[in-house]
């Protein structure tokens, strides 16, 4: 959420939206904002520890996400959000072991 705003205010945008879901077997976080969006082509590495977008930063939480959600067999995608901006999806099996 915190990235969302982030890329929001520095376009200008005025929304960010979050989304949860109970369905089927697995629990789907959604988060979209009105930021600038990630390139396709930068879409897997900004998972990579030390990998940021912005100046100031040390680039470990998207990276620390989508280890914890790897551990309990979970998944997190990055899409471009309708109208623009980034989409970012968690999804949580259920069943997960914490």
């Amino acid at each position: 959420l915190d990235n969302a705003f982030e890329a929001t205010l520095a376009a200008q945008g005025k929304q960010v939206q979050l989304s949860m879901t109970d369905l089927g077997s697995d629990l789907i976080f959604e988060v979209e904002d009105q930021g600038a969006g990630v390139p396709e082509a930068e879409r897997e590495r900004i998972f990579q520890r030390v990998v940021s977008g912005k100046s100031d930063s040390r680039g470990i939480g998207l990276h620390l996400v989508r280890q914890t959600l790897t551990q309990l067999g979970g998944e997190i995608t990055v899409s471009e959000a309708t109208g623009g901006g980034a989409r970012f999806t968690a999804y949580i099996p259920k069943d997960a072991a914490v």
